[in-house]
């Protein structure tokens, strides 16, 4: 595991929701990743398909003059996911269960985005 793991690691093992964290490349690339319950496989593969829509997201707001997307957040009945762009090209994505309030991992993931940015 990296510094990125352990950042990932550090901030979110306490949070019982928190299921899975990947911090990736814009290719979609996992550069490290922490995970309740899934292997690192497929911790990797979740954030690779997670990875798809940012960009796709991207690509639209660019078409359509909306300006840089900051934020990603899908609500599942079981899941939440929230994705946030860490630096161009780069992205955290997170899955957590939908019982922690929503404004208390965004405001986590922050935390962990700023904590990836300096060791950038």
């Amino acid at each position: 595991m990296s510094i990125f793991g352990d950042i990932l690691k550090a901030a979110l093992e306490p949070i019982k929701a928190a299921k899975t964290a990947v911090f990736a490349d814009g290719d979609g690339e996992a550069i490290d990743e922490w995970s309740r319950d899934e292997s690192q496989d497929e911790a990797r593969f979740m954030g690779a398909h997670w990875g798809v829509i940012l960009s796709q997201t991207f690509d639209a707001a660019e078409r359509t003059g909306m300006g840089t997307v900051l934020e990603i957040t899908i609500h599942g009945s079981n899941d939440n996911v929230i994705i946030l762009g860490v630096r161009e090209r780069f992205y955290l994505a997170l899955s957590a269960k939908v019982k922690e309030p929503l404004f208390r991992l965004k405001r986590i993931l922050a935390g962990v985005r700023r904590q990836i940015s300096e060791e950038m």
